[in-house]
């Protein structure tokens, strides 16, 4: 299921001679997203640097371990190599303080995850990337794309999108997700 999340979001002016900057600036955080074991913490580690919210990145639940419907998990289904019916669902907007980071979907596979784990997916605001932590995850991008020229005038309501696919420590997949990046994380007022 692939919610157009970009079209819900305003785009933002955006002073020309900034641009440049803020182009760079997401350059940087794809860079920090694409090498990390957890997009979480990268989002922890930025807000905290360029002062973006205030405490831990939590995850808003939009839709908790949600059914799936037909052909909504095609992608997913190739990627983690399961059926629809082993797969679970989970839309999130990651969240610090009152700032919104990016949303999320995320597919993932309740049988490769420990009961207490699939309990804290259904019942709390804690990102996947943390459940599952001590599963030793790795992510691999299969998909980024930055959604701002260089030259731009205005700046998109979102401004990076990610698909990755997570596996467990043993290198199985765990969860295939796709994620946009808010222009929150490089709007020139705060950084």
């Amino acid at each position: 299921m692939f919610i157009p999340i970009k079209q819900a979001i305003p785009d933002l002016p955006l002073v020309p001679s900034r641009s440049s900057q803020v182009h760079d600036l997401v350059g940087e955080l794809d860079g920090r997203l694409r090498v990390a074991a957890s997009a979480t913490q990268v989002l922890q580690t930025w807000c905290e640097e360029f002062g973006i919210g205030d405490g831990p990145v939590v995850a808003h639940c939009i839709d908790r371990l949600a059914a799936l419907g037909e052909g909504e998990s095609g992608l997913a289904e190739e990627w983690l190599r399961a059926s629809k019916g082993e797969i679970a669902y989970r839309r999130v907007r990651l969240m610090r303080g009152g700032v919104c980071l990016s949303d999320a979907e995320n597919w993932f596979l309740p049988a490769r995850l420990t009961p207490p784990m699939i309990a804290d997916l259904g019942k709390t605001d804690i990102p996947f990337g943390v459940v599952v932590s001590a599963l030793r995850p790795t992510r691999q991008t299969i998909l980024s794309r930055i959604l701002i020229s260089p030259d731009e005038e205005r700046l998109p309501g979102i401004v990076l999108e990610h698909r990755a696919l997570l596996r467990d420590g043993e290198g199985q997949p765990l969860s295939f997700v796709q994620e946009h990046y808010r222009a929150a994380l490089v709007q020139p007022d705060s950084i």
